[in-house]
């Protein structure tokens, strides 16, 4: 087996290399330096990671897999990329190989699990130390214009990468209190909630939230007395938050106008859009097109991302658009089998991170900009279950 601390120092090596350390200003000049270490490493990755590939073993993340590399072809056939603006529009996708990466080494779940932890911890850091800096940018992209604009969401709004991992900590933090019962996780607990508000994001607060519940309900689903105190708690928690905390006001006032305006909704416009072009090429539509890193893939999305429309907003049509259905159902077949796996209780809370990034991926894109941490979610699910499996094979 592989050095524990090893496993836990590559992970949190790659994430802050492929994402450029959470994209920190004072390295923008080593942009393409950190690019081609992600060559060399996912290059590196997938010949240690040859072996674990199996579709007897592991059948549909390396269907996922196939996925993606049909997806990378396609792009060349339907929109003639060249072969480095697919590599360059794959680069973060080529992190799916971290699954087999971890499946090669045989890695110990509990070091990747601190992994994640870490990497969430990290990323929570840079965002209050950005909070902090307003207006000046220090860490991720400045989309809006205007950093410091607080009016339409009640908070700052910053696009620093890795951001939709955060949650982890909530479901993290309430299940180390559940087996611990060391008031300290306890605290923290409301501390991630009010961080996922000040995010500002509606998808991440409501899925978190969602998520957060079922993990209360499945692990005291026999103790009604336990529920009943878990429900008043967090409805106190919320109803504290909408009377003290602006944001939610007027994230749901933003919410009920957009519903009523539905049919001038842009998301709707974006998903009515990115439907057409899926089916407007048959073998596009089964194999998807590709992720523009050059050429007329990237025209087109920048031609769409003029007009409004974000694939980052539309989710699933996004992932039938760039994997095709076959892509899309592989990843829902994915969901469907992790939830039906019987695992240790202790990681019931990353089935329950599953969920939410699955629901929050249908108007965001969490599921395949979050590719990395979604692998390595999976990877302690799989083998969390391979050991129960076992277990019961050996009784």
């Amino acid at each position: 087996m592989q050095s524990k601390s090893s496993i836990m120092y590559i992970l949190i090596l790659v994430v802050l290399i492929w994402y450029h350390f959470f994209d920190y200003v004072g390295f923008s000049s080593f942009s393409s330096i950190f690019n081609g270490i992600c060559y060399v490493a996912a290059v590196v990755m997938f010949i240690i990671s040859a072996n674990a590939i199996s579709f007897e073993k592991y059948k549909l993340p390396t269907l996922i897999l196939i996925s993606t590399i049909l997806s990378m072809f396609m792009s060349n056939i339907l929109w003639n990329q060249e072969m480095f603006d697919i590599i360059k529009g794959f680069r973060c996708y080529f992190l799916i190989l971290v699954f087999f990466f971890l499946c090669a080494k045989n890695a110990d779940v509990q070091e990747v699990e601190k992994a994640l932890v870490m990497l969430a911890i990290i990323y929570v850091c840079c965002w209050i130390y950005q909070t902090l800096k307003v207006p000046e940018l220090i860490f991720g992209m400045d989309r809006d214009g205007d950093l410091g604009n607080t009016e339409q969401r009640g908070f700052y709004r910053f696009w620093i990468p890795t951001k939709e991992n955060m949650p982890i900590l909530l479901l993290y933090f309430f299940e180390k209190y559940r087996r611990t019962k060391h008031i300290a996780y306890l605290i923290l607990v409301p501390v991630c909630l009010l961080i996922i508000v000040f995010h500002v994001g509606r998808q991440m607060i409501f899925w978190s939230f969602l998520s957060f519940v079922i993990l209360i309900l499945y692990h005291y689903r026999t103790q009604w007395k336990k529920i009943a105190l878990s429900a008043v708690i967090v409805y106190a928690l919320f109803n504290i938050m909408v009377d003290y905390v602006p944001t939610l006001n007027l994230l749901f006032a933003q919410t009920e106008t957009q519903v009523d305006s539905a049919e001038d909704d842009i998301r709707l416009k974006s998903m009515n859009f990115y439907w057409e072009q899926s089916v407007k090429n048959p073998a596009g539509f089964l194999f998807g097109n590709g992720i523009g890193g050059g050429g007329e893939l990237q025209k087109f999305t920048e031609d769409a991302t003029m007009k409004g429309y974000y694939e980052s907003d539309i989710g699933y049509f996004a992932l039938l658009f760039d994997f095709g259905l076959f892509g899309l159902v592989t990843y829902i077949l994915l969901f469907v089998q992790i939830l039906r796996m019987k695992i240790d209780d202790k990681y019931i809370y990353l089935k329950c991170y599953l969920i939410y990034i699955y629901g929050s991926y249908a108007l965001a894109h969490a599921l395949t900009t979050n590719i990395f941490f979604n692998m390595c979610a999976i990877y302690i699910i799989y083998h969390s279950q391979c050991r129960n499996v076992q277990a019961e094979f050996n009784d």
